[in-house]
């Protein structure tokens, strides 16, 4: 079972902006973030790539690797030239959108459950 990533807006959402850098939730890996069409992840601010980032997950944590992007991926203020693993808490700035990384872990049980089901949702 994977874990998911909650990528928490840190500017003040306004409604009425097309461009609103709202809040994102990843649970299938990988996940392309930017801003066509084709992106499993879209934010429509001009400051995003058509192609931003991509999240991966792999060894049990979740990777950020940035896509050539014009304005660069900071992680806790570093640009992300290689691959990085996030963990809880940390700063993600895609172009100049600043989030929080909020990374919910599977339980044990959920694990279990996952491999028994074979990822099926039994209710």
């Amino acid at each position: 079972m994977l874990n998911h990533v909650y990528l928490e807006s840190l500017i003040p959402e306004d409604p009425d902006s097309a461009e609103n850098p709202s809040s994102l939730e990843i649970e299938d890996f990988p996940s392309v973030v930017g801003r066509a069409p084709e992106c499993d992840q879209r934010i429509t601010n001009p400051l995003v790539s058509r192609r931003h980032c991509s999240l991966v997950h792999h060894d049990d944590q979740i990777w950020v690797r940035d896509l050539g992007s014009r304005n660069g991926t900071h992680l806790n203020g570093e640009p992300v030239i290689e691959e990085r693993a996030i963990h809880d808490g940390d700063r993600l700035d895609i172009g100049y959108l600043p989030y929080r990384v909020h990374i919910s872990v599977p339980s044990r049980l959920g694990n279990l459950i996952h491999a028994m089901t074979g990822g099926k949702v039994l209710f």
